[in-house]
């Protein structure tokens, strides 16, 4: 009616599947494709979309070659890109990692460029930094012999203050003479 297609369960008195003038097609309740469903178009969802299944077998891909998939298997979450070693790009005002509970966050990268590290952060492989350290904490350098570097790049000489072997040295590294020693007994030796 009115150029409206229904089919129309008599017995339930539902319309079970309503094809308007348009062509827009409406299934008020579950619809099972046990085949798969092609869309072209946009998906709009009103409420979750669940992919139930374990092992990676079954995932969320999007891109030509699924290059990119969201999937769940044994050992938790994962999110997977770039077979073709693009890359992945995040876009976000400001981001977020919150722990598990997700009240959280223990790493944030802000909108203007800083970095939020809420917690200890252990770097394994060393750090470079360009630009200055600030910090309201002290610094400790654990080794077997503790070494900071000072290297003038306009200008020599350049110098290192090293705990050697429980000795404190100053040490003129251009010239490899150890400027100011001072002995693990209190000994002071200027150079």
């Amino acid at each position: 009616s009115n150029g409206v297609f229904n089919v129309h369960d008599v017995q339930a008195s539902a319309n079970r599947i309503e094809i308007n003038s348009s062509g827009t097609v409406t299934i008020p309740g579950n619809t099972d494709f046990s085949a798969g469903i092609d869309v072209t178009g946009d998906v709009i969802a009103t409420g979750k979309i669940s992919i139930d299944g374990d092992g990676g077998s079954k995932f969320f891909a999007v891109g030509d070659n699924e290059d990119f998939k969201i999937y769940h298997d044994a050992t938790g979450p994962t999110i997977f890109s770039d077979p073709l070693n693009q890359g992945l790009k995040i876009s976000a005002k400001n981001l977020d990692f919150t722990e598990y509970t997700g009240t959280t966050t223990r790493f944030k990268i802000n909108d203007d460029g800083h970095v939020d590290v809420t917690g200890n952060l252990d770097v394994g492989a060393g750090i470079d930094v360009t630009g200055n350290v600030t910090t309201t904490g002290d610094i400790t350098i654990t080794s077997a012999t503790p070494i900071i570097n000072l290297t003038d790049s306009n200008n020599d000489s350049d110098y290192q203050i090293k705990n050697g072997n429980g000795d404190f040295n100053i040490k003129d590294v251009t010239n490899n003479v150890n400027r100011l020693t001072i002995a693990s007994d209190g000994t002071t030796t200027i150079n």
